[in-house]
Protein backbone atom coordinates (compact mmCIF):
# COMPACT_ATOMS: atom_id res chain seq x y z
CA UNK A 1 0.00 0.00 0.00
CA UNK A 2 1.21 3.30 -0.44
CA UNK A 3 1.73 5.58 2.07
CA UNK A 4 -0.93 8.63 2.50
CA UNK A 5 0.45 12.03 3.76
CA UNK A 6 -0.88 13.23 6.92
CA UNK A 7 -3.53 15.24 5.87
CA UNK A 8 -4.72 12.57 2.74
CA UNK A 9 -8.99 11.82 4.46
CA UNK A 10 -9.17 9.18 2.06
CA UNK A 11 -7.04 5.39 1.33
CA UNK A 12 -4.50 5.80 -1.19
CA UNK A 13 -4.45 2.44 -2.58
CA UNK A 14 -6.44 2.72 -5.62
CA UNK A 15 -7.75 -1.16 -5.44
CA UNK A 16 -9.85 0.30 -2.50
CA UNK A 17 -13.18 2.12 -3.52
CA UNK A 18 -13.46 6.04 -3.00
CA UNK A 19 -16.04 7.25 -0.82
CA UNK A 20 -18.78 9.29 -2.81
CA UNK A 21 -20.08 12.52 -1.12
CA UNK A 22 -23.45 12.55 0.90
CA UNK A 23 -27.04 13.88 -0.39
CA UNK A 24 -25.97 16.96 2.27
CA UNK A 25 -22.82 17.17 0.36
CA UNK A 26 -24.09 17.16 -3.16
CA UNK A 27 -26.64 19.89 -2.16
CA UNK A 28 -24.01 22.30 -0.70
CA UNK A 29 -21.88 21.82 -4.21
CA UNK A 30 -24.72 22.76 -6.13
CA UNK A 31 -26.16 25.74 -4.36
CA UNK A 32 -22.42 26.94 -4.28
CA UNK A 33 -22.34 26.25 -7.99
CA UNK A 34 -26.15 28.22 -8.25
CA UNK A 35 -24.93 31.37 -6.44
CA UNK A 36 -21.58 31.62 -8.69
CA UNK A 37 -23.65 31.62 -11.40
CA UNK A 38 -26.04 33.89 -10.45
CA UNK A 39 -23.75 36.51 -9.59
CA UNK A 40 -21.76 36.09 -12.66
CA UNK A 41 -25.04 36.84 -14.28
CA UNK A 42 -26.03 39.77 -12.38
CA UNK A 43 -22.39 41.20 -13.10
CA UNK A 44 -22.89 40.48 -16.67
CA UNK A 45 -26.27 42.57 -16.95
CA UNK A 46 -24.96 45.50 -14.90
CA UNK A 47 -22.44 45.77 -17.19
CA UNK A 48 -24.82 45.50 -20.36
CA UNK A 49 -27.25 47.96 -18.43
CA UNK A 50 -24.53 50.84 -18.03
CA UNK A 51 -23.27 50.09 -21.50
CA UNK A 52 -26.24 50.27 -23.30
CA UNK A 53 -26.92 53.25 -21.69
CA UNK A 54 -24.18 54.93 -23.14
CA UNK A 55 -24.63 53.73 -26.33
CA UNK A 56 -28.30 55.14 -26.09
CA UNK A 57 -26.62 58.69 -26.05
CA UNK A 58 -25.79 58.43 -29.45
CA UNK A 59 -28.77 56.67 -31.14
CA UNK A 60 -31.79 58.85 -29.88
CA UNK A 61 -32.45 62.40 -30.13
CA UNK A 62 -33.65 64.13 -26.85
CA UNK A 63 -36.18 66.64 -27.51
CA UNK A 64 -37.45 69.34 -25.14
CA UNK A 65 -41.48 69.66 -25.14
CA UNK A 66 -42.30 71.45 -22.85
CA UNK A 67 -41.54 72.94 -19.19
CA UNK A 68 -40.48 69.74 -16.99
CA UNK A 69 -40.86 66.80 -20.00
CA UNK A 70 -38.67 65.44 -22.95
CA UNK A 71 -39.51 62.95 -25.26
CA UNK A 72 -37.08 60.31 -26.85
CA UNK A 73 -37.59 59.48 -30.53
CA UNK A 74 -35.45 56.45 -31.64
CA UNK A 75 -34.22 57.34 -35.34
CA UNK A 76 -34.24 53.19 -36.44
CA UNK A 77 -37.27 51.50 -34.34
CA UNK A 78 -40.25 52.31 -37.20
CA UNK A 79 -42.58 51.71 -34.24
CA UNK A 80 -41.81 53.91 -31.53
CA UNK A 81 -44.33 56.73 -32.03
CA UNK A 82 -47.49 54.93 -32.38
CA UNK A 83 -46.63 52.86 -29.21
CA UNK A 84 -45.56 55.91 -27.15
CA UNK A 85 -49.06 57.56 -28.39
CA UNK A 86 -51.07 54.27 -27.00
CA UNK A 87 -48.83 54.10 -23.95
CA UNK A 88 -48.94 58.13 -22.71
CA UNK A 89 -52.60 59.09 -23.49
CA UNK A 90 -52.51 61.11 -19.77
CA UNK A 91 -50.04 63.35 -21.10
CA UNK A 92 -51.62 66.73 -22.82
CA UNK A 93 -48.92 67.20 -25.60
CA UNK A 94 -46.34 64.99 -26.51
CA UNK A 95 -44.68 67.47 -28.62
CA UNK A 96 -46.16 70.63 -26.79
CA UNK A 97 -44.20 73.84 -27.91
CA UNK A 98 -41.92 73.57 -30.73
CA UNK A 99 -39.74 75.51 -32.23
CA UNK A 100 -39.42 75.23 -35.84
CA UNK A 101 -36.29 74.00 -35.64
CA UNK A 102 -37.40 71.08 -33.41
CA UNK A 103 -40.48 70.59 -35.76
CA UNK A 104 -38.25 69.91 -38.78
CA UNK A 105 -36.18 67.25 -36.71
CA UNK A 106 -38.54 64.74 -35.91
CA UNK A 107 -40.50 65.31 -39.55
CA UNK A 108 -37.38 64.30 -40.94
CA UNK A 109 -37.14 61.60 -38.33
CA UNK A 110 -40.60 60.15 -39.73
CA UNK A 111 -40.11 61.55 -43.38
CA UNK A 112 -38.61 59.72 -46.86
CA UNK A 113 -38.26 63.63 -48.24
CA UNK A 114 -35.74 66.26 -47.32
CA UNK A 115 -36.83 68.93 -45.83
CA UNK A 116 -34.63 71.33 -47.24
CA UNK A 117 -37.56 73.86 -47.79
CA UNK A 118 -38.45 75.53 -44.24
CA UNK A 119 -41.57 77.51 -46.01
CA UNK A 120 -43.22 74.07 -46.73
CA UNK A 121 -41.86 71.19 -44.32
CA UNK A 122 -44.42 68.93 -45.72
CA UNK A 123 -44.21 68.73 -49.09
CA UNK A 124 -43.72 65.58 -51.42
CA UNK A 125 -41.80 65.81 -54.74
CA UNK A 126 -39.48 63.88 -57.09
CA UNK A 127 -36.49 66.73 -55.80
CA UNK A 128 -37.25 66.20 -52.15
CA UNK A 129 -37.05 62.33 -52.41
CA UNK A 130 -34.34 60.73 -50.43
CA UNK A 131 -31.70 58.74 -52.15
CA UNK A 132 -32.93 55.22 -52.64
CA UNK A 133 -30.27 53.84 -49.99
CA UNK A 134 -31.67 56.03 -47.56
CA UNK A 135 -34.93 54.95 -48.24
CA UNK A 136 -34.58 51.71 -48.18
CA UNK A 137 -32.91 52.35 -44.60
CA UNK A 138 -35.84 54.05 -43.35
CA UNK A 139 -38.40 51.62 -44.83
CA UNK A 140 -40.08 54.10 -47.46
CA UNK A 141 -42.52 52.57 -49.93
CA UNK A 142 -45.98 53.72 -51.11
CA UNK A 143 -48.85 51.77 -50.09
CA UNK A 144 -52.39 52.84 -50.09
CA UNK A 145 -54.63 55.17 -47.24
CA UNK A 146 -54.40 54.44 -43.52
CA UNK A 147 -57.90 57.29 -43.83
CA UNK A 148 -59.65 59.21 -46.03
CA UNK A 149 -61.44 62.30 -46.06
CA UNK A 150 -64.27 61.59 -48.09
CA UNK A 151 -66.65 64.84 -47.60
CA UNK A 152 -68.22 66.65 -47.00
CA UNK A 153 -67.81 68.84 -49.94
CA UNK A 154 -67.54 72.73 -48.88
CA UNK A 155 -67.96 72.07 -45.68
CA UNK A 156 -63.92 72.86 -44.50
CA UNK A 157 -62.19 69.49 -45.94
CA UNK A 158 -59.17 71.56 -47.73
CA UNK A 159 -58.85 73.22 -44.35
CA UNK A 160 -58.79 69.92 -42.67
CA UNK A 161 -56.64 68.43 -44.60
CA UNK A 162 -53.82 71.25 -44.46
CA UNK A 163 -53.91 71.12 -40.86
CA UNK A 164 -53.72 67.28 -40.32
CA UNK A 165 -50.77 67.24 -43.20
CA UNK A 166 -48.88 69.70 -40.81
CA UNK A 167 -48.50 67.00 -37.70
CA UNK A 168 -45.18 65.26 -37.88
CA UNK A 169 -46.95 61.84 -38.14
CA UNK A 170 -49.47 62.20 -41.08
CA UNK A 171 -48.75 62.84 -44.54
CA UNK A 172 -51.26 63.38 -47.21
CA UNK A 173 -51.17 62.41 -51.57
CA UNK A 174 -51.42 66.09 -52.44
CA UNK A 175 -53.93 66.10 -54.18
CA UNK A 176 -57.88 65.05 -54.53
CA UNK A 177 -57.35 61.27 -56.26
CA UNK A 178 -60.77 60.77 -57.62
CA UNK A 179 -60.26 57.02 -57.42
CA UNK A 180 -63.26 55.68 -56.13
CA UNK A 181 -65.46 57.89 -58.49
CA UNK A 182 -63.84 58.41 -61.73
CA UNK A 183 -60.11 56.49 -61.87
CA UNK A 184 -61.59 53.19 -60.28
CA UNK A 185 -60.68 51.01 -63.79
CA UNK A 186 -57.19 52.23 -63.82
CA UNK A 187 -56.79 49.58 -60.62
CA UNK A 188 -55.45 49.83 -57.05
CA UNK A 189 -51.37 49.89 -58.40
CA UNK A 190 -52.46 53.62 -60.12
CA UNK A 191 -54.10 54.50 -56.86
CA UNK A 192 -50.96 53.17 -54.29
CA UNK A 193 -48.49 55.32 -56.79
CA UNK A 194 -50.51 58.50 -56.40
CA UNK A 195 -49.86 58.05 -52.70
CA UNK A 196 -46.31 59.72 -51.49
CA UNK A 197 -43.09 57.62 -49.89
CA UNK A 198 -43.87 57.20 -46.04
CA UNK A 199 -42.48 55.11 -43.28
CA UNK A 200 -44.23 53.12 -40.73
CA UNK A 201 -43.76 56.37 -38.19
CA UNK A 202 -47.03 58.09 -40.77
CA UNK A 203 -50.18 57.65 -41.72
CA UNK A 204 -51.03 58.61 -45.32
CA UNK A 205 -54.39 59.65 -46.19
CA UNK A 206 -56.02 61.32 -49.37
CA UNK A 207 -59.13 63.44 -49.17
CA UNK A 208 -61.63 63.25 -52.12
CA UNK A 209 -65.15 64.87 -50.99
CA UNK A 210 -67.25 63.51 -53.74
CA UNK A 211 -66.71 60.05 -52.38
CA UNK A 212 -69.14 60.72 -49.73
CA UNK A 213 -72.06 60.87 -51.93
CA UNK A 214 -70.80 59.37 -55.19
CA UNK A 215 -70.69 56.67 -56.53
CA UNK A 216 -73.30 54.21 -54.31
CA UNK A 217 -71.02 51.62 -53.86
CA UNK A 218 -67.75 53.60 -52.80
CA UNK A 219 -68.35 52.48 -49.05
CA UNK A 220 -67.99 48.55 -50.56
CA UNK A 221 -65.01 49.24 -52.50
CA UNK A 222 -63.02 51.12 -49.76
CA UNK A 223 -63.69 48.23 -47.59
CA UNK A 224 -62.68 45.74 -50.25
CA UNK A 225 -59.56 47.42 -51.78
CA UNK A 226 -58.13 49.29 -48.87
CA UNK A 227 -59.10 47.58 -45.62
CA UNK A 228 -62.25 46.69 -43.25
CA UNK A 229 -60.09 48.85 -40.57
CA UNK A 230 -59.26 51.97 -42.76
CA UNK A 231 -60.59 55.00 -40.97
CA UNK A 232 -63.12 57.36 -42.34
CA UNK A 233 -63.17 61.18 -41.84
CA UNK A 234 -66.12 63.53 -42.60
CA UNK A 235 -66.39 66.94 -41.74
CA UNK A 236 -69.99 68.41 -41.67
CA UNK A 237 -71.88 72.14 -42.14
CA UNK A 238 -74.97 73.82 -42.09
CA UNK A 239 -76.21 72.28 -45.25
CA UNK A 240 -78.10 75.39 -46.01
CA UNK A 241 -75.16 76.86 -46.17
CA UNK A 242 -73.23 74.32 -47.86
CA UNK A 243 -75.64 73.85 -51.23
CA UNK A 244 -74.76 77.64 -51.48
CA UNK A 245 -71.15 77.58 -51.29
CA UNK A 246 -71.12 74.37 -53.59
CA UNK A 247 -73.31 76.39 -56.37
CA UNK A 248 -70.46 79.47 -55.99
CA UNK A 249 -67.80 76.75 -56.67
CA UNK A 250 -69.21 74.59 -59.57
CA UNK A 251 -70.15 77.83 -60.96
CA UNK A 252 -67.09 79.13 -61.07
CA UNK A 253 -65.24 76.01 -62.27
CA UNK A 254 -67.70 75.66 -65.22
CA UNK A 255 -66.87 79.78 -66.05
CA UNK A 256 -63.48 78.51 -66.62
CA UNK A 257 -62.75 76.70 -69.54
CA UNK A 258 -59.12 75.48 -68.42
CA UNK A 259 -60.46 73.16 -65.57
CA UNK A 260 -63.60 72.44 -67.88
CA UNK A 261 -61.85 69.39 -69.27
CA UNK A 262 -60.24 67.93 -66.52
CA UNK A 263 -63.56 68.32 -64.21
CA UNK A 264 -65.73 66.34 -66.67
CA UNK A 265 -64.58 62.92 -66.47
CA UNK A 266 -66.32 63.11 -62.79
CA UNK A 267 -70.26 62.42 -62.56
CA UNK A 268 -72.34 64.93 -60.90
CA UNK A 269 -75.89 65.57 -60.95
CA UNK A 270 -75.42 68.72 -61.34
CA UNK A 271 -78.16 71.39 -61.96
CA UNK A 272 -77.04 75.08 -62.16
CA UNK A 273 -78.89 77.56 -63.53
CA UNK A 274 -77.85 81.48 -63.55
CA UNK A 275 -78.51 81.93 -59.91
CA UNK A 276 -78.76 79.98 -57.02
CA UNK A 277 -82.88 80.04 -56.52
CA UNK A 278 -83.48 78.83 -59.84
CA UNK A 279 -80.89 76.15 -59.47
CA UNK A 280 -82.61 74.61 -56.43
CA UNK A 281 -86.06 75.45 -57.07
CA UNK A 282 -88.44 74.46 -59.98
CA UNK A 283 -90.86 76.43 -61.65
CA UNK A 284 -93.54 74.87 -59.86
CA UNK A 285 -92.41 75.95 -56.75
CA UNK A 286 -91.36 73.00 -55.61
CA UNK A 287 -87.56 72.09 -54.04
CA UNK A 288 -85.19 70.25 -56.91
CA UNK A 289 -84.19 68.05 -53.98
CA UNK A 290 -82.38 65.44 -56.52
CA UNK A 291 -79.97 68.30 -57.56
CA UNK A 292 -76.39 67.34 -55.77
CA UNK A 293 -76.20 70.76 -54.60
CA UNK A 294 -79.11 69.71 -52.27
CA UNK A 295 -78.79 66.23 -52.02
CA UNK A 296 -75.45 66.35 -50.52
CA UNK A 297 -76.61 67.79 -47.77
CA UNK A 298 -78.96 65.31 -46.31
CA UNK A 299 -76.28 63.50 -44.44
CA UNK A 300 -78.17 60.99 -42.59
CA UNK A 301 -78.63 59.34 -45.70
CA UNK A 302 -75.42 58.51 -46.79
CA UNK A 303 -73.88 58.32 -43.75
CA UNK A 304 -76.40 55.25 -43.61
CA UNK A 305 -74.57 54.09 -46.59
CA UNK A 306 -70.98 54.17 -45.13
CA UNK A 307 -72.64 52.31 -41.69
CA UNK A 308 -73.40 49.30 -43.49
CA UNK A 309 -69.77 48.64 -43.95
CA UNK A 310 -68.02 50.28 -40.93
CA UNK A 311 -68.57 50.88 -37.54
CA UNK A 312 -69.18 53.85 -35.78
CA UNK A 313 -65.80 53.76 -34.30
CA UNK A 314 -64.03 53.31 -37.50
CA UNK A 315 -65.86 56.94 -38.96
CA UNK A 316 -64.99 60.44 -37.29
CA UNK A 317 -67.13 63.13 -38.12
CA UNK A 318 -66.35 66.87 -37.22
CA UNK A 319 -68.61 69.58 -36.67
CA UNK A 320 -67.11 72.31 -38.97
CA UNK A 321 -69.19 75.06 -36.39
CA UNK A 322 -67.31 73.70 -33.11
CA UNK A 323 -64.34 73.22 -36.12
CA UNK A 324 -64.45 77.30 -36.73
CA UNK A 325 -64.86 78.28 -33.17
CA UNK A 326 -62.83 75.71 -31.02
CA UNK A 327 -60.90 74.39 -33.49
CA UNK A 328 -58.12 73.11 -31.15
CA UNK A 329 -60.35 70.45 -29.83
CA UNK A 330 -61.61 69.54 -32.89
CA UNK A 331 -57.79 68.99 -34.18
CA UNK A 332 -57.16 66.89 -30.52
CA UNK A 333 -60.14 64.72 -30.74
CA UNK A 334 -59.39 63.78 -34.44
CA UNK A 335 -55.93 62.90 -32.87
CA UNK A 336 -57.12 60.49 -30.64
CA UNK A 337 -59.05 58.97 -33.40
CA UNK A 338 -55.99 58.72 -35.87
CA UNK A 339 -54.13 57.41 -32.48
CA UNK A 340 -51.27 59.53 -33.15
CA UNK A 341 -49.07 61.33 -31.02
CA UNK A 342 -50.77 64.54 -29.43
CA UNK A 343 -49.41 67.47 -31.63
CA UNK A 344 -51.90 70.34 -32.13
CA UNK A 345 -52.29 72.74 -29.52
CA UNK A 346 -53.50 76.73 -28.87
CA UNK A 347 -49.94 77.63 -29.98
CA UNK A 348 -50.51 76.68 -33.24
CA UNK A 349 -53.72 78.66 -34.49
CA UNK A 350 -55.10 82.23 -34.66
CA UNK A 351 -58.48 83.82 -34.84
CA UNK A 352 -58.42 85.82 -38.25
CA UNK A 353 -61.48 88.13 -37.71
CA UNK A 354 -61.64 89.71 -41.34
CA UNK A 355 -62.67 85.89 -42.50
CA UNK A 356 -64.30 85.12 -39.35
CA UNK A 357 -61.88 81.44 -39.60
CA UNK A 358 -59.26 79.71 -37.52
CA UNK A 359 -55.67 80.07 -39.08
CA UNK A 360 -52.44 77.99 -38.69
CA UNK A 361 -49.67 80.09 -37.59
CA UNK A 362 -47.26 77.29 -37.18
CA UNK A 363 -45.09 75.83 -38.54
CA UNK A 364 -46.38 77.94 -41.75
CA UNK A 365 -48.83 80.28 -42.04
CA UNK A 366 -52.09 78.34 -43.61
CA UNK A 367 -55.24 80.68 -43.77
CA UNK A 368 -58.46 78.95 -44.99
CA UNK A 369 -60.82 81.16 -47.42
CA UNK A 370 -63.29 83.80 -46.70
CA UNK A 371 -65.52 82.49 -49.44
CA UNK A 372 -67.73 80.86 -46.46
CA UNK A 373 -68.44 83.63 -44.85
CA UNK A 374 -70.19 85.53 -47.57
CA UNK A 375 -72.06 82.74 -49.24
CA UNK A 376 -75.61 82.83 -47.94
CA UNK A 377 -75.42 86.76 -48.40
CA UNK A 378 -75.86 85.37 -52.31
CA UNK A 379 -78.90 84.06 -51.90
CA UNK A 380 -82.83 85.30 -51.64
CA UNK A 381 -84.01 84.52 -47.98
CA UNK A 382 -87.13 83.10 -49.06
CA UNK A 383 -85.39 80.12 -50.27
CA UNK A 384 -83.17 79.71 -47.64
CA UNK A 385 -86.30 79.31 -45.02
CA UNK A 386 -87.41 76.67 -47.80
CA UNK A 387 -83.89 75.03 -47.24
CA UNK A 388 -84.12 75.15 -43.60
CA UNK A 389 -87.29 73.89 -43.22
CA UNK A 390 -86.77 70.45 -45.65
CA UNK A 391 -83.24 69.51 -43.94
CA UNK A 392 -84.59 69.93 -39.98
CA UNK A 393 -85.88 66.33 -40.05
CA UNK A 394 -82.89 64.98 -41.27
CA UNK A 395 -80.40 67.18 -39.04
CA UNK A 396 -82.38 66.10 -36.41
CA UNK A 397 -82.31 62.35 -36.64
CA UNK A 398 -78.39 63.11 -37.37
CA UNK A 399 -78.05 65.02 -34.23
CA UNK A 400 -79.49 61.68 -32.37
CA UNK A 401 -77.23 59.32 -34.69
CA UNK A 402 -74.53 61.43 -33.61
CA UNK A 403 -75.31 61.49 -29.86
CA UNK A 404 -74.69 65.43 -30.05
CA UNK A 405 -76.55 68.87 -31.06
CA UNK A 406 -75.09 69.88 -33.85
CA UNK A 407 -74.17 73.87 -34.04
CA UNK A 408 -76.53 74.72 -37.21
CA UNK A 409 -79.81 73.28 -35.61
CA UNK A 410 -81.99 75.95 -34.31
CA UNK A 411 -83.95 74.09 -32.28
Amino acid sequence: MVQCKADCKYPCDESEPRRHPTAMEWKYIFSMRNLTIFVACAVAALVYIVLDTVDLRNHFKKLSVGEGSNIFLDQNDSSSIHVTAKTTSDIKSLYGRLNVEDYLQIRSYNSCYSLTDSASPFAHSEETLLPDVERQHRGCRKRLPDFVIIGAKKCGTGALTYFLNTHPGIAWAGREIHFFDANYDKGLSWYTQRMPYTTAKQLVFEKTPKYFVFPHDVPRKMYTDLSPTVKIVLILCDPVRRAVSDFLHESLIRSSVGQRMETSRIPNHYFLATNFAESVMEKSGNLNYYNELIDTGIYIKHILRWLEYFPPSQIHAVDAGLFKSDIVSEMQRLEKFLEVPAYFNASHFYYNSDSEVYCLTFPIKICPSAVHGRTLRTADEKVLRVLREFYRPYNRHLSKLLNWKLTWMDG
